[in-house]
């Protein structure tokens, strides 16, 4: 039931066979999943599936919001067109700091902290592989690329596909999406790694850390303000060696099963300073540092997620 709830009923032709697959990228800030070595470190917040089913159907059907406004509920999904984004936005907290409001109230009282993905959209007439999607990073502190197979298998919880964290579709003999012979592929279902499909939305790679309670009260008192300052500095100051602006980029390219490429699609964007204490938006890219200033602070390491 929470699948065809995703998924919709209506039939959806699917691009002439021998095209180019379609390649989507969906900017996005929603709750924060806090999640560590494929299990849930202290539960997702409770918006949070209800927030990936938003996501994963809007990005299904194409469509760049659903659920609502992000102002007005953490279980909203809304595509984001540019890059600006603000360094609070992708820090995850144990407790309620949902945009870095640290009273939260209403359907935001129990959120946690949020986090910035990049979400992705890939259609194809063509049944593709997910081995053979390629994600390609680079900036000045490391690249690398890998399939998006190795990615979700190894890096997220429930093998990376699940009705909450991402959906594939096979459309069958017919290849039409939304009939009868359609193959609906999560970790329950079908096995998304085997299984061809025309169809995949993933709710995307983001990159944060999270603050735990006693991280709260042993680094920074329990003060918010000495949070906001000290990541304040930080940003102003430098990345480590690196002093912004610089660019990180996030690519996906699609290949062929003899190796050619067929398509690609790339999003870059520049990570900047923060000139003002009051003025914390930041031009960021797949992966927000915002954790960084605790890891040069902390007594001992902290844990990081490059997770949903």
């Amino acid at each position: 039931m929470k699948t065809m709830a995703i998924l919709g009923t209506a039939a959806i032709l699917a691009a002439p066979a021998g095209a180019a697959p379609m390649i989507d990228l969906f900017s996005n800030i929603g709750p924060s999943s806090v999640v560590e070595n494929k299990a849930y470190v202290f539960g997702p917040p409770a918006s949070f599936d209800a927030y990936g089913a938003n996501a994963l159907g809007a990005m299904l059907d194409g469509e760049t919001s659903r659920g609502g406004d992000i102002a007005d509920t953490p279980t909203a999904f809304n595509a984001n067109a540019g890059h600006l984004i603000k360094f609070t936005d992708i820090l995850a907290t144990e407790f309620p700091s949902w945009r870095m409001n640290f009273s939260p109230t209403g359907a935001f009282a129990n959120e946690m902290g949020t986090w910035w993905r990049v979400g992705l959209r890939i259609e194809d007439a063509d049944p593709f592989k997910l081995a053979n999607v390629l994600i390609d990073q680079s900036n000045p502190f490391f690249s690398s690329t890998r399939s998006l197979a190795d990615v979700v298998k190894n890096e997220y919880p429930e093998g990376g596909f699940s009705w909450r964290t991402a959906i594939g579709i096979y459309y069958g003999a017919d290849g039409v999406r939304g009939t009868a012979d359609d193959v609906v592929c999560d970790s329950s279902s079908c096995d998304p790694f085997t299984q061809p499909l025309n169809l995949v939305a993933w709710r995307g790679w983001g990159k944060s850390d999270y603050i735990t309670t006693q991280d709260f009260l042993d680094i920074f008192g329990g003060d918010p303000a000495a949070l906001y300052a000290d990541a304040v500095r930080y940003y102003s100051g430098g990345y480590g060696d690196f002093t912004p602006p610089f660019t990180w980029r996030f690519g996906y390219s699609v290949y062929g099963d003899d190796g050619a490429l067929e398509a690609a699609k790339t999003f870059t964007g520049v990570i900047t300073g923060v000139p003002e204490p009051d003025s914390w938006a930041m031009l960021v890219v797949g992966f927000g540092l915002a954790g960084a200033m605790l890891r040069r602070r902390r007594s001992r390491q902290t844990s990081m997620g490059q997770r949903a």
